[in-house]
């Protein structure tokens, strides 16, 4: 029935008529000049009720709801809703005599046990316009949810939603909000509900809008500093989950049902879901060179335990997922009582207080590059300046183990003194300087070599015999870059799987990566691949495609450090690794005990030295500077082996090294007088000498050169065959791989490659060596290269009465003392056969077992 709330004039008396249907409410006021004093309500023309209702003397609202009621007999429910029509008459027209007329507030003061509670508001919220037809309809929609035998859970839910209007900004006056908790309490009744009290009402609305005010000034203080605020709750929406930890608990609680803690479902009649509180905290954005990702950071309580949680977005939509992390961070006395689709949805609701934040895992220089990015902020070239608030994004490196360590905590400059004093006194003399001074300059071209666009970086590899102090060093210098705790602290070993040493690397940018005790002995041959695999990747900055689960592509992560070495030995059949390293022999000497210890008890603090030397770096410009000192040296490095295998990637190698030792060098200089004269003798004698045996090492490492060696000792031993040629101890199964023969006036051997490389292959495997990573066509394309070959295209000939295809080779490839141009024109096959036995000894005196 829908209300009409146009003002009329009576005309017997100067009064204001408000008709509604079949009731009219009459307001008057004897004095023309005066505020309306009275009002009543007439049916069908005549006044529902005795006694005229002096407005001065009490409330005209609550007076004109008792006599309607005593009037009408509302009993039934066409009547009910006669009288919410009626009352929401009342309200409309009070409000607008009160306009009309300037009533005093003190006019229509209500009790305070009966006064409409009202939620204190934002004074910029609109109140919300009430009338009678939205209450109406309010109502009906209430009694038309509103079913018998529900649960209390949700029984609540509605209680609670009846509570959200209430709470809300309006201007419904006291009749009207009266009017509206009878309308309710009658559909309440009538489903046998408890009812409502407006007491009750009132204190329930009061504590929402403390809860508010709390969850406002925490929210306000938490976010202070730390970021954009993103999961502002609505303290006016009661949630479905909510905290078992922070309900009110009844005064006559147990201790133990006071310490209980968990999620509440209302929907489940209150029942417990967890029996612990899992809350995020922090959304991050992790952001870096090659890929980004969401990971959601936060606390678990269980019991009186709170545990650190953190679990990236994909794996938090996953059920799986989420509960294997959930146990991971709290232990096995987890109990998730509802399905992970449940647990996910409650987890987000009571995660109220979410602050957004970026984050990077790009430890090391800025684009621009004029700052370098720490976990505790940066380093510019006005010195440390410290992570704040304005920070657009933070360095966050908890995704690696090792990575954590990593920081650069400055020192007061006096500070930083002593320690320079300390490392020119103590650390650089401890071991020999072809040791030190190489860590020193690799330290510094961790920093410097990102200035360059026209070399790439090497691998400083320290191999020696165990006890030699090359781990000792190496561990050391690590902790230019982080506190790593100490000599025994934490450190990547080549014992670990090669996705995992290459992951690892990917967070050290910009920083020296060590990785410690290589051993080929220990190792199986698919390791010994793996490792290959990782320094080749290395060498060319890259690393190994990944997929995910459902196919698509996952970021590429290869090694962002600098890399280190250590080991009894160096890979073997691989020059293309050692060209991409300088190797450095670590002699046996004498140990210095009492430089050792102080190096021990100030390590902790090198990274202090590195902060001060990039500030040193910016403020003198040395960066612009170490390019061109760069392009000089390795013109000079490449002039002494121009031509050579790999001559210009070893020389730049060299050339790297070789720079940055020199700035790093001046940089110590105001306490280390004779710098310049241990520059020039590293550079100019130890690292020309180093450059020369590593040359030496790469022409043993190619793969024909080890293919030739291994075929000597095969034959020597008996282990193949050569056509023409007799070894005593020749096994009678041996396979034939080539054959003597004359070529013109020139003795040669005709080699079956193929078989030649398989038996060369099987024999490094027998021995636990790596195999050749050379095919057939690949290794005849290495001896053509080095001039071993007669004739440029392969050949067929009869091999044990088979058509074979092989290369021919010249005696001097196998027997430097003939002549290259003394080629005997004939020769008996007592002749051939010792020729075959020249060409076809080992090149060392005691030959190498064989499996």
């Amino acid at each position: 029935m829908s209300c009409d709330t146009v003002m009329l004039t009576d005309s017997n008396c100067d009064a204001q008529v408000y008709p509604c249907g079949e009731f009219e409410l009459v307001l008057s006021a004897p004095d023309p000049d005066k505020p309306i004093r009275e009002a009543t309500i007439r049916h069908e023309g005549q006044p529902i009720h005795e006694d005229v209702i002096d407005f001065t003397e009490q409330d005209p609202a609550s007076a004109l709801i008792r006599a309607a009621i005593a009037k009408l007999g509302l009993d039934d429910s066409s009547g009910l809703k006669r009288f919410v029509q009626v009352v929401m008459t009342i309200a409309t027209a009070g409000a607008k005599w009160r306009a009309a007329h300037r009533v005093k507030s003190s006019a229509r003061a209500v009790p305070s046990d009966s006064a409409a509670p009202v939620v204190e508001e934002a004074p910029s919220e609109k109140p919300i316009a009430v009338g009678p037809e939205s209450i109406d309809a309010f109502v009906n929609r209430w009694r038309e949810k509103l079913e018998p035998n529900w649960g209390h859970a949700k029984f609540g839910a509605y209680l609670d939603e009846l509570l959200i209007f209430l709470g809300q900004p309006h201007d419904l006056t006291t009749t009207g909000f009266e009017c509206l908790l009878a309308a309710v309490n009658q559909s309440l009744k009538q489903c046998s509900y408890p009812v409502q009290t407006l007491p009750a009402i009132r204190r329930k609305l009061k504590q929402m809008a403390e809860v508010r005010r709390e969850r406002e000034k925490a929210l306000r203080d938490r976010t202070d500093g730390e970021g954009q605020e993103v999961g502002t709750p609505s303290a006016d929406v009661p949630a479905r989950f909510v905290l078992l930890s922070a309900q009110p608990k009844p005064p006559n609680a147990s201790a133990e049902d006071s310490s209980r803690i968990g999620i509440l479902d209302r929907k489940a009649d209150g029942e417990l879901i967890t029996n612990f509180e899992p809350v995020i905290e922090e959304d991050l954005t992790l952001e870096d060179e090659n890929e980004s990702q969401r990971v959601f950071a936060g606390t678990i309580r269980l019991g009186e335990t709170t545990s650190p949680f953190r679990i990236s977005a994909e794996d938090f939509a996953s059920n799986a997922k989420l509960q294997e992390k959930i146990f991971a961070a709290a232990g096995p006395r987890v109990e998730i009582r509802c399905k992970p689709d449940l647990l996910r949805q409650a987890i987000s609701t009571i995660s109220t207080a979410v602050i957004r934040r970026r984050t990077t895992t790009s430890f090391g220089w800025t684009k621009d590059p004029q700052a370098y990015l720490v976990p505790g902020g940066k380093i510019t070239a006005e010195g440390f300046q410290p992570a704040g608030s304005g920070d657009d994004c933070r360095v966050d490196l908890s995704g690696c183990a090792m990575g954590t360590s990593l920081d650069l905590r400055p020192l007061p400059a006096e500070e930083v003194k002593q320690l320079k004093e300390h490392l020119v006194a103590d650390w650089l003399p401890s071991h020999d300087r072809r040791v030190t001074y190489s860590l020193l300059g690799t330290i510094a071209a961790a920093l410097l070599y990102p200035f360059l666009n026209e070399a790439g970086r090497y691998t400083l590899w320290l191999s020696g015999l165990t006890g030699t102090g090359k781990s000792f060093q190496a561990r050391l210098a690590q902790h230019f870059f982080g506190d790593f705790g100490g000599i025994a602290g934490k450190v990547q070993t080549w014992g670990s799987t090669a996705n995992y040493i290459q992951t690892t690397g990917y967070f050290f940018r910009h920083a020296l990566y060590l990785v410690d005790d290589y051993k080929p002995s220990a190792n199986t041959q698919s390791q010994l691949t793996q490792v290959l695999q990782v320094l080749q990747a290395y060498g060319d900055n890259t690393a190994r495609g990944r997929l995910r689960a459902d196919a698509s592509f996952l970021g590429q992560r290869p090694i962002r450090g600098f890399l280190v070495s250590t080991g009894e030995d160096v890979p073997e059949h691989s020059a293309s690794t050692i060209a991409r390293s300088i190797l450095i022999d670590v002699p046996q000497q004498p140990k210095e005990l009492a430089r050792g210890q102080r190096c021990i008890a100030q390590c902790g603090r090198y990274s202090a030295i590195t902060a001060d030397f990039i500030r040193w770096l910016l403020v003198k410009k040395e960066t612009a500077k170490f390019k061109r000192r760069f392009q000089k040296l390795r013109g000079w490095f490449y002039r002494g082996i121009a031509g050579q295998q790999n001559d210009l990637r070893i020389a730049s190698n060299f050339a790297l090294l070789a720079a940055a030792f020199w700035l790093a060098a001046k940089y110590l200089g105001e306490v280390w007088p004779g710098w310049r004269k241990e520059v020039k003798t590293f550079i100019g004698k130890d690292l020309i000498a180093v450059r020369d045996r590593m040359l030496g090492a790469v022409k043993e490492q190619q793969e024909s050169e080890v293919f030739l060696d291994t075929l000597r000792e095969l034959v020597q031993w008996g282990q193949v065959k050569v056509t023409n040629h007799h070894v005593d101890n020749t096994k009678d199964h041996a396979p034939t791989i080539g054959k003597i023969e004359r070529t013109g006036s020139c003795q040669a051997v005709f080699l079956s490659v193929a078989m030649a490389l398989g038996e060369v292959q099987k024999n490094l495997r027998d021995r636990g060596r790596p195999v050749l990573r050379a095919t057939e066509q690949t290794l005849i394309g290495q001896l053509r290269q080095d001039g071993h070959l007669l004739e440029e295209k392969s050949r067929n000939r009869r091999l044990d009465g088979q058509q074979t295809k092989g290369v021919l080779l010249p005696l001097t490839v196998f027997d430097p003392t003939v002549p290259t141009e003394g080629r005997p024109s004939a020769a008996t096959n007592g002749q051939v056969r010792t020729m075959a036995a020249a060409i076809l000894m080992p090149r060392s005196a005691t030959p190498t077992a064989v499996g």
